[in-house]
């Protein structure tokens, strides 16, 4: 099957069993990411920061829907659901990418993977160990998963069980962090991106580079080129004053976008992520830049999703367009420097999933996640409804908070029972 094929490429995921559907809750997760699509396919389907808690509202529209979190790193974009197992997780994303955007996820449907239960809990804990990393050890993706843990619980629509899910996951990332060697060296997707320009360019020839965007990204790859030698940097940025704390700390000039045209006049090197929506280092304002630059080349290095730059640019003589696709290539061969620490790493992995399962088992039986609270509610509901008709409207609230005592002290004994 296609999630036997995807999972295989993910270190240390020993994929369970799936359990029977009974119409139970279920802990599931509906993703993509690099292993399993290309960064063309996932451009749109990206969610800034400010969309996750507008998304993460539309998932939970089905009256079925118990929990839901959006989370959207430079790789992946991933959906924790607690919703009834009969229920189809796929539609359910597919629904609020349409309602969101207009976007049709129906082609892309063998490109995402679908876990649930342990091995959605598994997943997220690989993720935030960094062994499930374009880059092994990466720190920055743990940011990244806190941000959308945060704006799910900024509009209330993670719960009890995602709410232990995420903790757990930090837990681990930090656990694998202080006691194994995945950490040592690692480096974000900026640093890896630094890596390459110190790998093409000498720090001795004084190339200027120019940041484009402020964000994590940047600000690591300029913290990375400056601890080796590069001195000469400028940043660019929409808003003016966001960029200018970070060219002080450099010491470096700091521009509008719409300067970008000179800036690349003069460039050796651009580094850009900016989260905008469509390229904005295009081939034209490229060849015009290259018709009146003096430097023989020019390296682009777009960290974006979706992409700063148009690939047809690097199609111009002299010029070098970098993307994720293509670090993820080289990056490859450069994994076994870390590759002691990966076992040591999955034993915490497997540790902490224990832990959570061990709490997650009684806790999916509560009636708050098996229904009864629901059938409780409709039954009340309806005897209300039709004992009440025949009486005054005092007699029917006092009824009413009589019978909504009465179930909240069942539900409480159920629970009781089954811890």
């Amino acid at each position: 099957m296609q999630s036997q094929r995807i999972e295989e490429k993910i270190p240390a995921c020993r994929l369970r069993a799936e359990k029977p559907k009974t119409g139970q809750i279920c802990l599931t997760l509906v993703g993509i990411n690099h292993q399993t699509s290309t960064l063309k396919e996932r451009e749109p389907l990206q969610l800034g920061r400010d969309e996750l808690p507008l998304v993460d509202n539309l998932l939970m529209a089905p009256k079925d829907m118990r929990e839901a979190a959006a989370v959207c790193t430079c790789n992946r974009i991933e959906f924790y659901l607690v919703l009834p197992d009969t229920a189809d997780p796929f539609a359910v994303v597919a629904v609020a990418y349409r309602k969101h955007r207009n976007l049709d996820l129906a082609p892309l449907r063998e490109k995402f993977y679908l876990r649930t239960e342990a091995n959605a809990v598994h997943h997220l804990l690989l993720v935030a160990a960094g062994l499930s990393s374009m880059v092994l050890g990466e720190t920055q993706i743990f940011g990244q998963i806190k941000q959308g843990y945060s704006q799910a619980c900024a509009v209330k629509s993670a719960g009890k069980i995602l709410h232990r899910l995420f903790h757990q996951a930090f837990r681990t990332g930090k656990k694998v962090r202080e006691e194994t060697a995945i950490g040592q060296g690692a480096v974000s997707v900026g640093g890896i991106a630094a890596r390459m320009v110190n790998e093409r360019m000498s720090k001795d020839a004084n190339p200027l580079i120019v940041f484009v965007g402020v964000n994590d990204m940047i600000s690591l790859a300029a913290e990375h080129l400056h601890s080796n030698g590069y001195r000469n940097f400028a940043f660019a940025n929409r808003t003016l004053e966001h960029a200018a704390p970070l060219a002080r700390v450099y010491r470096a000039a700091c521009q509008p976008l719409t300067a970008l045209d000179i800036l690349l006049e003069s460039a050796d090197v651009v580094i850009t992520c900016t989260g905008a929506e469509t390229p904005i280092i295009t081939r034209p304002l490229v060849q015009t830049a290259r018709a009146a630059s003096t430097k023989p080349t020019l390296l682009l290095m777009d960290l974006g999703v979706p992409r700063d730059v148009e690939p047809e640019a690097g199609e111009l003589a002299g010029v070098t367009v970098v993307d994720l696709d293509v670090m993820n290539r080289e990056l490859t061969s450069r994994l076994e420097e870390r590759a002691s620490a990966i076992k040591p790493a999955q034993d915490i992995v497997e540790q902490k999933l224990s832990e959570f399962l061990y709490w997650y088992e009684p806790v999916r039986q509560e009636p708050m996640y098996n229904g009864l609270a629901e059938t409780f509610e409709q039954a009340r509901c309806a005897e209300l409804a039709a004992g009440g008709e025949h009486v005054s409207s005092e007699f029917r609230e006092t009824l009413d908070q009589f019978s909504l005592r009465l179930v909240r002290r069942l539900l409480q004994a159920v629970s009781r029972r089954s811890e």
